[in-house]
């Protein structure tokens, strides 16, 4: 036979303070809409900086296998490998460069940076700019931000809140800098 539970209720309790509807209402809703829109803007930052790196690999493969033509676009003659890899056509493009007399590593930055210009004209910055705006635009209001009188800007935990900026060409090209 099972003991009788040992749990008292609180409903016989007196506090000295009280929850509102309001406030119950909200707890049950879960997070706050900033921390979804802020975790969501994260998140496609990640995934921003991840294809931007995995794109860049695969354009400086293709640089070197001399598969990048003059206006920056990349074309496969031949089926990849599992690693985006075209070894005949590797092999073909050395021989030729060898038989012209051109530096290998030399052709292959000049081709990367052709590539590379070209993909970072249309890498999906305008998107994640709408989204950074979007974010700037609604957290002081769904944070409830405070405004200091004297400088009229608002208030985050103490501190001037600065709104998040998107990355630029210019950045994305210092973060992704040769070494």
């Amino acid at each position: 036979m099972a003991d009788e539970a040992r749990v008292f209720s609180l409903d016989n309790f007196s506090f000295n303070f009280g929850i509102s509807l309001e406030d119950r209402v909200r707890a049950r809703a879960g997070a706050p809409a900033f921390a979804i829109r802020r975790k969501k803007l994260d998140r496609a930052f990640a995934k921003f900086w991840k294809d931007l790196e995995a794109r860049r690999d695969q354009i400086w493969i293709a640089a070197g296998e001399g598969r990048i033509d003059a206006e920056g676009r990349e074309h496969r003659y031949n089926l990849l490998d599992h690693e985006g890899r075209d070894r005949i056509g590797e092999v073909e493009h050395k021989r030729r460069l060898h038989k012209e007399k051109l530096d290998y590593d030399a052709e292959q930055r000049i081709d990367f940076e052709r590539g590379w210009a070209r993909h970072l004209s249309d890498c999906g910055l305008g998107k994640l700019s709408e989204q950074v705006d979007e974010y700037n635009k609604y957290f002081p209001i769904e944070a409830n931000l405070m405004i200091d009188p004297s400088t009229g800007r608002y208030v985050w935990m103490g501190k001037e809140w600065v709104a998040l900026e998107a990355p630029t060409i210019t950045e994305i090209r210092e973060r992704f800098a040769p070494a």
